[in-house]
């Protein structure tokens, strides 16, 4: 049997087009739409001329269950000219509206995902996607003015509607919310940036919402607005508010039980502190968050002990972030979680046995500001799973500073954000050791000694960022990167030989050549 197997000669070898190309006729849907990117089909396209190939190639395109996704709309000429399906489209700025009518037309039945940006306030794009885009499960209509677009009080005509993205969206009223409200299906509901329409009231929503999981009411126009509304998703599990009073905090965390994860700034004149009673009535109401975040924009205050008690009476709590985030508090949140199980390996949470019998805190993130070291030794005591560690403007920890560093480095935690250390000693500094990421900004001074010493004291460090804490020359950075072969990521400010204006194109050419997977983060 073997003599009759042929062997082509090595003249004649067999690329994977060949053999791709020859599988044309017994491909099957599965593999066009779902092995293959859209791009590889494209290229493929204009790549067959034999009708042998062509003929099954248009027969598979014109299959029924032919669906492929074109989320940046690279491929939406060829997929309009060979009457493609597609599930999921992200329409180009500016796209036409007669080429938006025909793409709906053709496609619009298979559609689960849309995003829109810019349309044209005179079109009829409202009336398009609830008449052509039954299906939708995902729509994104960010800054549009929904007085002359109003797609709100219509959504019933998409039933399957789980995401809608309002973001920077005006001209809200109250009966669009009551109609969000109203829909059977939504999950997940943002309203970023959306701003009312000009004295509108907030309205009485009846209706009682158990489907949407997600929402967020980040910097809108009047926070009090939206309360009704947020007060009625008895299913919500996720809430991001801004400027938001704290005792409607405390409503919204009664009206709310499912809440897992909420994030809530204050941006009032009120007053910055919290009182005990204020807090006996806080620690009752969030004893099923695992997520929290609290702000207000003069920074809290808080009267000495409190945040310790905060935390003891919150087991089951996994992450508490007191302060400012730099951005997005979502992104934020969920960049940090993310970065916590990406870099330690084993489950840093407490077993549900010992939160149980209260032998452990499954506290695991702590952000804080303004802390006396020790009121956060005390914390770091009751939290021996501490993995993350931000300290912000930590002026009050100077006099105890080396005792806490000290601690954190014979501790669990793995990444120390420390900003704002103006006067952290960096003999204190040097304490440090055992650590994945290191980020010390505007603040310590350290010199090229100090931080060959603290990189030789955390080999495995994968994070290292030094922001206005050391004047580093092209030689030094090329060391560190040396002595750090594990490091993925790179921050520093141009600051070579304190000079901020020299320009660092060619260092940062040398680098990206030498270590093409490290994430170079230059600040000027």
């Amino acid at each position: 049997a073997v003599r009759d197997i042929w062997i082509p000669p090595p003249t004649m070898p067999i690329s994977a087009c060949d053999v791709l190309l020859s599988l044309i006729p017994v491909l099957q849907v599965e593999i066009l739409a779902r092995w293959l990117s859209l791009s590889d089909v494209v290229k493929l396209d204009s790549a067959l001329f034999s009708p042998h190939y062509r003929e099954p190639f248009m027969k598979l395109l014109n299959e029924e269950y032919c669906v492929f996704q074109d989320l940046d709309g690279q491929h939406l000429a060829w997929a309009m000219w060979r009457n493609v399906k597609l599930s999921a489209v992200d329409l180009p700025h500016h796209f036409a509206n007669d080429q938006r009518l025909k793409l709906f037309q053709q496609t619009g039945k298979y559609l689960r995902s849309l995003i829109t940006f810019n349309v044209d306030p005179e079109s009829n794009i409202v009336e398009e996607i609830l008449t052509l885009c039954p299906n939708l499960e995902k729509l994104v209509f960010p800054v549009n003015d929904l007085a002359e677009m109003d797609i709100c009080s219509k959504l019933s005509h998409l039933p399957r509607l789980q995401e809608l993205d309002l973001t920077r969206c005006e001209s809200l009223t109250g009966e669009m919310l009551a109609n969000i409200c109203s829909h059977s299906s939504l999950v997940s509901v943002d309203l970023t940036n959306c701003m009312e329409l000009e004295d509108a009231l907030p309205v009485e929503i009846v209706n009682t919402n158990h489907t949407i999981r997600k929402l967020s009411v980040l910097w809108c126009g009047e926070t009090c607005f939206y309360i009704p509304f947020v007060q009625q998703c008895k299913a919500l599990q996720t809430l991001y508010i801004s400027d938001i009073r704290f005792k409607d905090v405390l409503v919204v965390l009664a009206q709310c039980p499912a809440l897992t994860t909420l994030s809530a700034t204050e941006e009032t004149e009120q007053k910055n502190s919290l009182s005990n009673d204020e807090l006996n009535l806080l620690i009752p109401l969030i004893q099923n968050l695992h997520v929290l975040h609290l702000h207000h924009w003069r920074g809290y205050n808080w009267q000495e002990g409190q945040l310790d008690r905060l935390i003891k009476g919150t087991p089951k709590l996994q992450a508490l972030f007191i302060g400012r985030l730099n951005y997005s508090p979502s992104e934020v949140i969920a960049e940090t979680l993310q970065d916590v199980h990406r870099l330690t390996r084993e489950r840093t949470i407490a077993s549900d046995s010992d939160l149980r019998n209260g032998h452990r805190h499954a506290l695991h993130i702590l952000l804080v500001e303004d802390i006396l070291s020790t009121e956060l030794l005390s914390i770091l005591k009751t939290c021996p799973d501490l993995v993350s560690l931000t300290i912000g403007k930590c002026n009050k920890i100077y006099a105890g500073a080396q005792n806490l560093l000290s601690t954190i480095a014979n501790s669990s935690i793995k990444i120390l954000d420390i900003t704002h250390c103006q006067h952290l000693p960096s003999v204190d500094v040097l304490l440090l050791q055992n650590l994945l990421v290191l980020k010390l900004s505007l603040g310590v001074q350290l010199t090229l000694p100090d931080v060959m010493q603290l990189l030789q004291q955390n080999v495995s460090l994968k994070e290292l960022c030094l922001v206005k804490c050391i004047h580093l020359n092209e030689g030094a950075v090329f060391q560190i990167l040396k002595k750090c072969p594990s490091l993925e990521v790179l921050k520093f400010d141009n600051n070579f030989d304190n000079n901020n204006c020299k320009d660092t194109t060619r260092i940062e050419e040398r680098i990206k050549k030498m270590y093409p997977t490290l994430k170079l983060s230059l600040l000027l």
